[in-house]
Protein backbone atom coordinates (compact mmCIF):
# COMPACT_ATOMS: atom_id res chain seq x y z
CA UNK A 1 0.00 0.00 0.00
CA UNK A 2 1.62 3.88 -0.91
CA UNK A 3 0.76 5.98 1.64
CA UNK A 4 1.26 9.64 1.33
CA UNK A 5 4.20 11.64 2.83
CA UNK A 6 4.68 12.07 6.35
CA UNK A 7 5.59 15.14 6.68
CA UNK A 8 7.24 14.46 10.17
CA UNK A 9 10.69 16.10 11.50
CA UNK A 10 12.48 15.34 14.17
CA UNK A 11 11.95 18.95 15.39
CA UNK A 12 8.30 18.66 15.21
CA UNK A 13 8.88 15.43 17.50
CA UNK A 14 10.98 17.38 19.87
CA UNK A 15 14.09 15.55 19.26
CA UNK A 16 17.63 16.42 18.35
CA UNK A 17 18.14 16.43 14.42
CA UNK A 18 22.04 15.86 14.87
CA UNK A 19 21.55 12.20 16.33
CA UNK A 20 22.86 10.26 13.70
CA UNK A 21 19.63 8.52 11.44
CA UNK A 22 17.41 10.38 13.28
CA UNK A 23 15.40 10.86 10.09
CA UNK A 24 15.33 7.54 9.24
CA UNK A 25 14.10 6.24 12.73
CA UNK A 26 11.14 9.05 11.70
CA UNK A 27 10.42 7.21 8.80
CA UNK A 28 10.85 3.81 10.49
CA UNK A 29 8.69 4.41 13.22
CA UNK A 30 5.73 6.06 11.04
CA UNK A 31 6.08 3.30 8.81
CA UNK A 32 4.98 1.03 11.34
CA UNK A 33 2.29 2.98 12.56
CA UNK A 34 1.13 2.92 9.40
CA UNK A 35 1.23 -0.47 8.52
CA UNK A 36 -0.04 -1.06 12.31
CA UNK A 37 -2.84 1.01 11.76
CA UNK A 38 -4.16 -0.07 8.00
CA UNK A 39 -4.13 3.27 7.10
CA UNK A 40 -2.17 6.27 6.41
CA UNK A 41 -3.02 7.99 10.03
CA UNK A 42 -1.81 11.68 9.22
CA UNK A 43 -1.70 14.00 7.43
CA UNK A 44 -5.39 14.98 5.89
CA UNK A 45 -5.60 14.30 2.38
CA UNK A 46 -8.01 13.93 -0.61
CA UNK A 47 -7.43 10.94 -2.21
CA UNK A 48 -9.40 8.58 -4.40
CA UNK A 49 -10.36 4.74 -2.03
CA UNK A 50 -11.51 1.80 -4.30
CA UNK A 51 -13.01 -0.61 -2.50
CA UNK A 52 -14.72 -4.02 -2.08
CA UNK A 53 -18.41 -4.07 -1.77
CA UNK A 54 -19.63 -5.48 1.18
CA UNK A 55 -23.50 -6.03 0.06
CA UNK A 56 -24.71 -4.53 3.44
CA UNK A 57 -26.38 -1.27 3.88
CA UNK A 58 -23.44 0.13 5.71
CA UNK A 59 -19.85 0.28 4.14
CA UNK A 60 -16.49 0.51 5.56
CA UNK A 61 -13.97 3.07 4.47
CA UNK A 62 -9.87 2.13 5.06
CA UNK A 63 -10.20 5.37 7.86
CA UNK A 64 -11.21 6.30 10.96
CA UNK A 65 -10.94 10.20 10.50
CA UNK A 66 -12.81 11.46 7.25
CA UNK A 67 -13.35 15.48 7.07
CA UNK A 68 -15.80 15.16 4.10
CA UNK A 69 -16.89 12.93 1.22
CA UNK A 70 -16.65 14.51 -2.21
CA UNK A 71 -17.74 11.91 -4.29
CA UNK A 72 -18.75 8.27 -4.09
CA UNK A 73 -19.01 6.19 -7.62
CA UNK A 74 -20.59 2.67 -7.41
CA UNK A 75 -19.90 0.33 -10.34
CA UNK A 76 -18.78 2.81 -12.38
CA UNK A 77 -21.66 5.02 -11.59
CA UNK A 78 -21.70 8.38 -9.77
CA UNK A 79 -24.19 8.57 -6.80
CA UNK A 80 -26.07 11.57 -6.04
CA UNK A 81 -24.89 12.91 -2.60
CA UNK A 82 -28.67 11.92 -1.42
CA UNK A 83 -28.00 8.37 -2.12
CA UNK A 84 -25.38 8.04 1.05
CA UNK A 85 -24.51 9.07 3.89
CA UNK A 86 -20.98 9.27 5.99
CA UNK A 87 -19.54 9.40 8.96
CA UNK A 88 -16.53 11.10 10.59
CA UNK A 89 -15.11 7.16 11.67
CA UNK A 90 -14.80 6.03 7.78
CA UNK A 91 -18.50 4.55 7.29
CA UNK A 92 -20.99 4.77 4.43
CA UNK A 93 -24.59 4.04 4.60
CA UNK A 94 -26.58 3.63 1.39
CA UNK A 95 -29.82 4.82 1.41
CA UNK A 96 -32.72 2.84 -0.62
CA UNK A 97 -30.91 0.07 -0.69
CA UNK A 98 -27.83 -2.07 -0.33
CA UNK A 99 -24.00 -1.23 -2.06
CA UNK A 100 -22.82 -3.19 -4.41
CA UNK A 101 -20.90 -6.90 -3.70
CA UNK A 102 -18.99 -6.19 -6.69
CA UNK A 103 -14.93 -6.09 -5.42
CA UNK A 104 -13.96 -3.13 -5.95
CA UNK A 105 -17.11 -1.62 -7.03
CA UNK A 106 -16.67 1.42 -5.14
CA UNK A 107 -14.84 4.41 -5.31
CA UNK A 108 -14.73 7.44 -2.97
CA UNK A 109 -13.31 10.95 -3.42
CA UNK A 110 -12.55 11.76 0.20
CA UNK A 111 -10.42 14.31 2.47
CA UNK A 112 -9.53 11.92 5.36
CA UNK A 113 -6.26 11.57 8.02
CA UNK A 114 -5.34 13.49 10.54
CA UNK A 115 -3.32 17.41 10.55
CA UNK A 116 -0.23 16.96 12.18
CA UNK A 117 -1.44 19.98 14.29
CA UNK A 118 -4.82 18.16 15.60
CA UNK A 119 -4.78 17.40 19.71
CA UNK A 120 -6.00 14.08 19.26
CA UNK A 121 -2.89 13.05 17.47
CA UNK A 122 -0.51 14.23 20.15
CA UNK A 123 -0.51 11.24 22.22
CA UNK A 124 0.01 9.36 18.95
CA UNK A 125 3.25 11.83 17.99
CA UNK A 126 4.67 11.37 21.25
CA UNK A 127 4.84 7.57 21.40
CA UNK A 128 6.13 8.17 17.43
CA UNK A 129 9.19 9.98 19.24
CA UNK A 130 9.72 8.17 22.17
CA UNK A 131 9.69 4.62 19.14
CA UNK A 132 12.58 6.89 17.27
CA UNK A 133 14.27 7.49 20.79
CA UNK A 134 14.76 3.65 21.32
CA UNK A 135 15.58 3.00 18.00
CA UNK A 136 18.12 6.20 17.76
CA UNK A 137 20.17 5.26 20.71
CA UNK A 138 20.84 1.38 19.49
CA UNK A 139 21.18 2.26 15.73
CA UNK A 140 22.81 -0.83 15.07
CA UNK A 141 20.20 -2.97 16.02
CA UNK A 142 22.16 -4.50 19.73
CA UNK A 143 20.04 -6.07 21.63
CA UNK A 144 19.11 -4.16 24.81
CA UNK A 145 17.63 -5.96 28.19
CA UNK A 146 15.10 -3.38 30.08
CA UNK A 147 13.68 -5.65 32.83
CA UNK A 148 11.49 -7.99 31.11
CA UNK A 149 11.89 -7.11 27.51
CA UNK A 150 14.70 -7.01 25.44
CA UNK A 151 15.01 -4.34 22.73
CA UNK A 152 16.64 -4.80 19.24
CA UNK A 153 17.35 -2.92 15.83
CA UNK A 154 13.38 -4.09 15.12
CA UNK A 155 10.79 -1.27 15.21
CA UNK A 156 8.00 -3.38 16.48
CA UNK A 157 10.49 -3.64 19.71
CA UNK A 158 10.61 -0.21 20.09
CA UNK A 159 6.80 -0.26 20.32
CA UNK A 160 6.18 -0.89 23.97
CA UNK A 161 4.10 -0.30 27.04
CA UNK A 162 1.68 2.84 26.53
CA UNK A 163 3.14 3.85 22.80
CA UNK A 164 1.69 0.25 21.69
CA UNK A 165 -1.98 1.13 23.71
CA UNK A 166 -1.59 5.06 22.46
CA UNK A 167 -1.05 3.23 18.38
CA UNK A 168 -4.02 1.19 18.78
CA UNK A 169 -6.02 3.77 19.26
CA UNK A 170 -5.34 5.00 15.74
CA UNK A 171 -5.57 1.02 14.22
CA UNK A 172 -8.15 -0.27 12.02
CA UNK A 173 -10.39 -2.24 13.53
CA UNK A 174 -9.69 -5.15 11.20
CA UNK A 175 -5.75 -4.48 10.81
CA UNK A 176 -4.87 -6.10 14.27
Amino acid sequence: MSYPPHGLTPAALGLDSSIPNVEKAVDRAVAFARREAGWHIFPSVTEELTVDGEGGLVLTLPSLHVEDVHSVTENGSALDASAYEWSATGDLKRRGHCWTTRWRGVSVNLTHGYDLEDADLADLLGAIAGAVGVQAANPLGIPEVIGPYQLTGDMSRAWIGDGRTTLSRFCLPWSA
